[in-house]
């Protein structure tokens, strides 16, 4: 219980108080509409580092893949094994050849064909090894693109909040630097696979060529 004192007023006075209440009440909708933008604001921003986060740890893992990988040597010891294979069987047909001599000289140079036969076939076994090399290379490749795409997303959504740096294990140079290293090592693993391929075919061919000759000058 209180005692309240009334007096008289005017017209003017209560449409000040009504000016005043008014007043107060759009400031306070503003202050709402200020905090409820302000809110949305850090929503979003909260939501666009969610996403550069995101991107950046692609980035991160894409990089560790195609490093991880291309520190992995390749194995070319079934080239040189197969490779030792066909050398032997050249200096078998060379060894044959040599030794042509008397009545069977001519069915003995039928064996000698089928040596250079064999040293063909056994030349094709390095082009098989060859191709194991394109699931190296396949991945090579495929990571590399990966390691791309995943930059490209990052810098698209990086650039929507220039300022927030996240956790990134590379740069621009770092993932072109690694590309390029990924590009010259498919390279190099194309170009020695293929010297290998090469170099079978030919001692396959002079072992034919022995074969031939002899044949020629036995038959």
């Amino acid at each position: 219980m209180y005692t309240l004192a009334m007096r008289p007023g005017t017209v003017e006075d209560y449409n000040s108080k009504v000016g005043e209440l008014q007043s107060q009440a759009r400031q306070a909708l503003t202050d709402l509409q200020d905090a409820q933008a302000q809110a949305s604001q850090e929503a979003a921003d909260a939501e666009t580092r969610g996403q550069i986060d995101s991107s950046a740890a692609k980035v991160n893992s894409a990089y560790g893949d195609l490093k991880g990988t291309l520190g992995v040597p390749v194995d070319y010891s079934s080239f040189e094994t197969d490779l030792a294979t066909v050398r032997a069987d050249l200096k078998t047909v060379k060894d044959n050849a040599a030794n042509l001599s008397g009545e069977d000289a001519c069915f003995d140079a039928g064996s000698v064909e089928m040596d250079a036969g064999t040293a063909e076939m056994d030349a094709g076994t390095l082009e098989m090894d060859r191709g194991t090399l394109d699931y190296t290379i396949s991945d090579i490749e495929g990571q590399s693109t990966a390691l791309k795409d995943a930059w490209d997303a990052y810098e698209t959504a990086q650039a929507l909040m220039p300022g927030y740096k996240p956790v990134l294990s590379t740069s621009t140079g770092g993932v072109s630097k690694l590309r390029t290293n990924a590009k010259d090592t498919v390279s190099g693993i194309k170009s020695k696979g293929d010297g290998y391929v090469k170099t079978g075919k030919d001692l396959a061919a002079k072992a034919r060529g022995v074969s031939d000759a002899a044949v020629a000058s036995s038959c």
